[in-house]
């Protein structure tokens, strides 16, 4: 009896799109290049390529710190960095390991247009939430599809999500749940992880699925990790990141409010790993 019933829990994970090496796949997502949501400026200048971390996104959808809205652009972020703040260090202490160390460092994808005025009063609200170390997204150039799991499901997947962020993130997180309808503990893994970081968050999903997965065998383990390379893809193009220090004690860099961000950009170039004071001009 027991044989039977290993043989068909084996014949049921291999129709659920056959082994996959869950640990792996995960630690490739992880590690995998961050992309924006929104579109980003074009520069001809070789970049260091991103890193996970709270992400902050200003475009024309509005404005959002790891895919939640933020109904206000000062209050709303000071509130929100500080929670995420707070999450990291305890989720850290937690777990221990200096792999999950507070860095005070954050991710900022400002559409091209955005008037440097509007994006000014955001980064100073994070650097006196304890977000100094700013790394803004850039394209730097274009490249391949990624390879995916399942690349069946993933073109399917893609062609049925929306446009629209915020729908986008819906409906990627009601096919997440449809996939782990079957794996409670899988599902439970999602929950916990909810509020933290995207830095924190994508580290806490690899080690939670490395163990649920293998003890839900009805559940499509190639087609779960498929769902999170999609949800974690971006437009097809090389991304790197343009870091600075913001330092209210460095020369003010100052700039006209009306300025699109794409101009502002060509200043910041040269002081790329300094201390930088951004300071709309009056």
């Amino acid at each position: 009896m027991r044989t039977a019933l290993t043989s068909s829990l084996v014949l049921a994970c291999l129709a659920c799109g056959g082994p996959v090496d869950v640990a792996a796949a995960f630690s490739g997502l992880c590690s995998a290049e961050v992309t924006p949501s929104v579109d980003l400026p074009r520069v001809g200048a070789d970049l260091p390529r991103p890193k996970l971390a709270v992400h902050l996104v200003v475009g024309p959808h509005g404005t959002s710190l790891d895919g939640e809205p933020l109904a206000d652009r000062t209050t709303a972020l000071a509130q929100a960095l500080a929670q995420k703040a707070e999450t990291a260090n305890e989720l850290a202490a937690r777990i221990g390991g200096s792999d999950f160390e507070f860095r005070g460092e954050i991710l900022v994808s400002a559409h091209p247009d955005t008037p440097i005025g509007e994006l000014v009063p955001m980064l100073d609200t994070a650097e006196a939430a304890g977000f100094p170390s700013l790394r803004f997204l850039l394209i730097t150039g274009d490249r391949p599809p990624p390879a995916w799991t399942d690349a069946a499901y993933a073109h399917d997947l893609m062609a049925r999500l929306p446009e629209d962020p915020a729908a986008r993130q819906a409906m990627l997180a009601e096919e997440l749940g449809s996939l782990l309808s079957l794996c409670p503990p899988g599902q439970s893994v999602v929950d916990a992880v909810a509020y933290a970081s995207a830095e924190m968050k994508c580290r806490l999903l690899a080690q939670g699925m490395e163990e649920a997965l293998p003890s839900c065998p009805l559940t499509d383990r190639a087609k779960v990790v498929t769902a999170f390379q999609v949800a974690l893809a971006g437009p097809p193009v090389e991304v790197g990141t343009l870091a600075i220090e913001l330092d209210r004690g460095a020369v003010p860099l100052e700039v006209d409010g009306e300025t699109a961000w794409e101009l502002v950009v060509a200043d910041l170039l040269p002081r790329a790993d300094q201390h930088v004071w951004l300071a709309v001009r009056q």
